[in-house]
């Protein structure tokens, strides 16, 4: 429906015909317009003074006033007498938002715009809804009527023409987008308390979605609402709740570094502000590093007129101002982080105003802070009210195991140092963070997480505040070290003053003065790092000694020039027969091997100090699996050194072994780096394969140029023949002589049983073809434990090892035939025994491989034939002449008592005229035989 011109609108026309005054008259239909399109009741101003206004809406929203003026054209309107009676409406209603003038004539823009500038300068927003024809001739009157059509129907009932008028205003296309403009002008927040109220909660509730946007805009990691967030009730509500109910008392949080003062006092508000804000007064937070001068009114409207978007701060402080000397509008602002300022703030100064003056009984202000801080403050008690202070503390045990369920972790999977430390709530967000990949989990130890934890605060505070980097502040925590053993081999006194830390940080930061050297004293002595030791002094905090002193360590080791041993032993003199001593060098570990500068001579000896010290705990051992983890190859590398030396006895054994297994069982990088070592280690072989089975030397036996020359050819046969035909061929690994290697051998088969076999499935081919070469399985009973003895993956590890026998069956080659028979022999299934019954090593070909001279080989060729089977002559021909008296002699020398007993049983079968010839060569070795490893086999 087409617009009507001016001069035939039917609705202007009803409107100059209306009475401009009473319920009836045109300020009745301007004030039922205005309640429908706003939501708010609006009432008419009787007879009398007026304050400026026909009609008033106290609002929960905004507090609005109207005038309306039913002006004829020919009506002369004043710009004075108009801003005159904005004057009177400010001064008679102090919470006055906006100022409607309605009239159905036009206002001339020469009169508008400075009476709109008028107002603002009172701190009203002056609206004005004229006949003034803007495009297609929608104009503020016949938008606001548009937009009430309830209204529109009560009043003008009957009325055709003027109902149409209206109705083609509603169907004009630009008519949506002025509805929305007169809204957003009536109610938004530019307008109100209350809507600056719900725009101020929303942006609050949007900075703590995100982690990266809750540090933009609260100068904190406040990621509250985020989805993975789970959050923990601090006692903080009977505190706070008395925002409501005594509004005038200021309150403090406080707390140590990173036990969630912020998070608490948000948690509180979010809980309590329902879900537009408007269950708690209009909320300010501001970051105590925005803070300067001392006038809080002037921040209060600095962070109004950035997070709404509308208006200047000059804007804001006229509304605030008009709030402050009357109606009901009520402010809540946080003051967070009193210790991070920039410059000196006089914090008393700063509220004063809000808490005893214009906004007595009508603001709350709630600071967060360090406990050092408030008591460096005083606790502000020149201010009047005092402050309501309450420390908050840990999390609770209970809360602890309840948070750790929640984040998916496993208590027994971390270092058992870590659960105390994670009732600090930063530091159990920096394990947890850790739980989403489980790869590193088992990594973290409280070493790690301390360091961790300085990188978050330099994330949260940026070098303006903390001067020194991750290095430097490494640096400056080696010296507190280097500081603290110096006094106790001197016996001196642990204190350092003030001024001498800052001198310490001012040398490695290279600034000579400024508010950053005390911010970095603040941040050690709130960090877990020093303690205050009476005024102006700190020592080292007891937690923090040990990771000091370890950094100190392996920073003097990098520079000192003796072997590793002679510096050990000086360093750690002075903490000899203490616990202190294994908690340094568990410390020096953790930081050597996260050091890509430590050497490896002083990892190796730190790690042997360590393992080997008397103070080497459960709690230690969990630590040590855990670095496992985190440097497999460095603690694989150790363990290789110390079962080839075999020094050291089985406790070290053992802890080595375990500590491996744990690592492979608990890290998906420490499972993979620890089976790739087991294949290596247990797919090595040298040319004398007596070499690793007796005490003695292998040389001394008779015949090693032989031994050594069938080992390289069925090593090089290998290579040749078997390895280009397997689709994964084993990871072989030739030494030029066994120079403890056996030994590791049976330590990789010891850390096998305690994992799970499918995945290390690669480790036993290894074992198998490495056997094959040297003409005996190593270890055979070890390896049969560690098949059959498996309560954690027997199935998947017996069909692993079923395919492996198969895929070395099919390459149809006697030595990989060998290497699937020890497969095979050892894991002992029915469907092994059916496989080792119908291979290709029960033929009589096979029964004469070169292996006939060798105990296993016979073994193998006894174990092929049935007990009551008759032995074919030509292989009992070709056995007899293999064992001749040197053969016997060589062999026996290097088995122990039960296997020559048992070798004595297969040569009755096979050989028996070689029977006496064995039985003389073994008494004349008897006086040697208890020198045998019992079971080397």
């Amino acid at each position: 429906m087409p617009l009507m011109p001016p001069a035939a609108n039917p609705l202007l026309a009803r409107l100059s015909a209306l009475d401009a005054s009473g319920q009836r008259g045109f300020e009745g239909l301007v004030r039922d317009a205005l309640a429908e399109v706003t939501g708010q009741r609006f009432y008419l101003a009787g007879p009398g003074r007026q304050g400026g206004v026909d009609a008033l809406s106290p609002g929960n929203v905004a507090c609005i006033g109207m005038e309306a003026k039913r002006y004829q054209s020919s009506t002369h309107l004043p710009l004075d007498a108009l801003k005159a009676k904005v004057a009177d409406a400010a001064s008679s209603y102090p919470g006055l938002d906006v100022w409607i003038l309605a009239t159905p004539r036009e206002l001339p823009l020469q009169d508008a715009e400075p009476l709109r500038v008028y107002g603002a300068a009172l701190g009203v927003k002056v609206v004005i809804l004229d006949s003034c024809k803007g495009p297609r001739g929608l104009d503020g009157v016949s938008v606001l009527l548009a937009a009430a059509p309830l209204t529109c129907d009560a009043w003008f009932a009957g009325e055709a023409a003027v109902l149409a008028a209206i109705a083609a205003v509603r169907a004009a296309s630009e008519f949506l987008v002025a509805e929305a403009q007169l809204r957003d002008r009536l109610l938004g927040a530019d307008l109100g308390w209350d809507a600056a109220r719900r725009a101020m909660a929303a942006w609050l509730r949007e900075s703590m979605a995100e982690q990266a946007r809750s540090r933009a805009r609260l100068d904190t990691f406040a990621e509250l609402l985020a989805p993975a967030t789970r959050l923990m009730d601090r006692p903080v509500d009977g505190l706070l709740d008395g925002v409501l109910s005594a509004p005038g008392v200021p309150r403090a949080v406080l707390g140590p570094e990173g036990h969630g003062k912020t998070w608490a006092v948000l948690k509180w508000w979010n809980e309590r502000a329902g879900a537009d804000g408007t269950g708690l007064p209009l909320t300010v937070f501001i970051p105590a590093r925005d803070v300067s001068g001392d006038d809080l009114e002037a921040l209060v409207a600095a962070a109004l007129a950035s997070r709404t978007g509308v208006g200047d701060e000059a804007h804001w402080r006229r509304r605030l101002a008009r709030w402050r000397r009357g109606g009901t509008a009520t402010l809540f602002v946080v003051l967070d982080g009193l210790n991070q300022v920039r410059a000196p703030v006089r914090w008393a100064d700063l509220v004063r105003p809000f808490v005893s003056d214009g906004w007595v009984g009508r603001a709350s202000v709630v600071f967060t802070a360090r406990p050092t801080e408030w008591r460096r403050l005083n606790g502000l008690a020149d201010l009047s009210p005092a402050p309501l202070p309450h420390e908050i503390g840990p999390y609770t045990d209970e809360q602890v195991d309840d948070l750790l369920r929640a984040a998916g972790l496993d208590r027994q999977a971390l270092d058992p140092r870590l659960p105390a430390l994670m009732k600090v709530p930063r530091l159990f967000a920096l394990a947890a963070a850790r739980a989403r990949d489980p790869i590193r989990i088992t990594e973290l130890t409280p070493e790690a997480l301390a360091l961790e934890e300085y990188r978050h605060r330099l994330r949260l505070h940026g070098a303006e505040r903390l001067p020194l980097g991750e290095e430097g502040f490494r640096n400056l925590v080696t010296r507190l070290g280097q500081r603290f053993r110096g006094s106790v081999a001197e016996a001196r006194d642990q204190v350092i003053t003030r001024r001498e830390l800052v001198q310490e940080i001012s040398l490695e930061s290279g600034e000579e003065r400024g508010p950053g050297l005390d911010a970095m004293v603040s941040e050690l002595a709130s960090g877990r790092w020093l303690v205050e030791w009476g005024e102006n002094r700190f020592a080292l905090d007891t937690r923090a000694v040990p990771l000091a002193l370890g950094l100190a360590l392996v920073d003097e080791a990098r520079r000192d020039p003796r072997p590793p041993e002679a510096f050990l032993a000086e360093f750690l003199d002075v903490f000899r027969g203490s616990d202190l001593g294994a908690k340094v060098i568990r410390a020096a570990c953790a930081v050597a091997l996260l050091d890509g500068e430590a050497n490896e001579g002083m990892r190796r000896q730190l790690l042997l100090e360590w393992v080997t010290a008397q103070g080497f705990t459960d709690e230690h051992f969990q630590t040590f699996w855990r670095l496992a983890c985190l440097a497999p190859a460095i603690v694989a590398d150790f363990a290789e050194s110390v079962w080839r030396q075999r020094r050291w006895g089985q406790d070290l054994d053992e802890i080595l072994t375990k500590g491996l297994a744990h690592a492979a069982k608990h890290d998906v990088v420490g499972r993979d780096a620890v089976v790739a070592r087991l294949e290596r280690w247990l797919g090595t072989w040298w040319p004398d394969h007596l070499e690793g089975r007796i005490l003695g030397r292998a040389s001394d036996i008779p015949g090693g140029e032989g031994r050594r020359t069938e080992v390289l050819a069925r090593a090089a046969e290998w290579a040749r023949e078997v390895e280009p035909r397997l689709v994964r061929p084993p990871a072989l690994n030739g030494m030029p002589s066994e120079d403890g290697w056996a030994w590791v051998a049976r330590r990789a088969l010891v850390t096998l049983s305690y994992l799970p076999r499918a995945p290390a499935v690669a480790a036993l081919r290894a074992w198998a073809a490495a056997g094959a070469i040297l003409g005996w399985p190593s270890f055979t009973e070890a390896a049969a434990w560690a098949l059959r003895w498996n309560s954690l993956d027997a199935g998947a590890a017996a069909d692993a090892v079923l395919a492996a026998a198969r895929e070395f069956l099919e390459v149809d080659h006697p030595l990989a035939t060998r290497a699937a028979r020890s497969l095979l022999h050892a894991l002992a299934t029915p469907e092994a025994a059916y496989l080792l019954a119908h291979s290709e090593a029960e033929n009589t070909k096979d029964r004469c491989e070169p292996d006939r001279a060798s105990f296993w080989g016979l073994k193998r060729l006894d174990d092929a034939c049935s007990a009551d089977e008759e032995a074919d002559g030509v292989v009992a021909a070709t056995v007899h002449a293999a064992w001749d008296e040197d053969r016997l002699r060589e062999v026996l020398s290097s088995l122990s008592v039960r296997h020559a007993a048992e070798l004595l049983a297969l040569l009755a079968r096979w050989a028996p005229a070689r029977v006496p010839e064995a039985i003389d060569a073994l008494l004349r070795r008897a006086a040697t035989l208890d020198h045998y490893w019992p079971d080397c086999a």
